[in-house]
């Protein structure tokens, strides 16, 4: 199982090595964009650890590129940390984002839980999975494919496991840390910018020409939730006036009838006119 590794840091990138092939992953370096996107293509690695800052082409259009053509997990290691720059990567198709400098269990753990899951979405079709569905979205795990109104929609592997967990327990309220365990499938706490970065993704694929329909809703300091779309709430109450004309003007006769009676009961100013005239003066 090899894992491509790209970063202009040769020391880092042999530190990889050896943690690496001690577990039994192979490596494939690479100090530049260009070198990475060739052997991405001739060597077919299951995952990419990615430094944003390469040269000749830049780690963001590396990263743009085999999302975009393929469907190899990333992994980004960067010395930038703002929320903003995680946010832009996610965006990207990134699996993960991991800061530098980092623990090197820590990044074994991580690529291991991406692999796993990469595997476990692989074998769905074997897996006892079932298509979920809400309106016309349409997630099946077996062909591993989500559409919306019959429309394809392109996930990466990590916003397409986050998705089934949140539709498999739709109305309920997943906490942060209980979907970092089973999406990214490590315990340690949860990171709220990465998960929040891969939850603003997919409600933009999700929601994007639905004029702002949510249906990947936030609990504030809880975690998510994933509500069902509107058309399948009971319906509401029919109008007064839609239940007569279903009814093929039967109310509105009954209606009408009781006017009638009501029409014909005494009227109370001549009630009150005839009280006036026989009390004594």
């Amino acid at each position: 199982m090899a894992i491509l590794v790209v970063d202009t840091d040769a020391d880092l990138i042999d530190l990889i090595c050896y943690t690496f092939r001690r577990s039994g992953l192979d490596v494939i370096p690479a100090y530049d964009g260009n070198t990475a996107l060739r052997l991405w293509q001739s060597k077919g690695p299951e995952l990419v650890l990615l430094d944003l800052d390469v040269p000749r082409v830049s780690g963001w259009e590396v990263c743009e590129q085999i999302c975009r053509e393929g469907s190899t997990p990333v992994i980004v290691l960067s010395a930038l940390s703002a929320e903003k720059t995680i946010a832009e990567a996610l965006e990207l198709g990134a699996d993960d984002y991991i800061t530098k400098p980092f623990s090197f269990n820590l990044l074994l753990a991580r690529v291991r839980a991406v692999l796993r899951r990469v595997q476990r979405v692989g074998g769905a079709a074997t897996s006892g999975w079932q298509a979920l569905t809400s309106g016309d979205l349409v997630l099946d795990a077996r062909s591993h494919a989500v559409t919306r109104g019959g429309r394809p929609l392109r996930l990466t592997v990590t916003e397409f496991k986050l998705l089934h967990e949140l539709m498999l327990h739709a109305g309920q309220v997943l906490p942060y840390q209980t979907l970092v365990d089973r999406v990214w499938g490590y315990e340690e706490a949860a990171d709220a910018g990465l998960l929040r970065g891969h939850v603003l993704n997919l409600r933009r694929k999700l929601e994007d020409g639905r004029g702002g329909v949510t249906l990947i809703h936030t609990v504030y300091g809880v975690g998510y939730s994933f509500r069902r779309e509107a058309a399948e709430l009971p319906e509401p109450a029919l109008p007064v006036r839609t239940m007569i004309a279903a009814n093929g003007g039967d109310l509105a006769k009954l209606m009408r009838e009781g006017r009638s009676r009501l029409s014909d009961r005494p009227q109370l100013t001549a009630v009150h006119d005839a009280a006036e005239a026989t009390r004594p003066s």
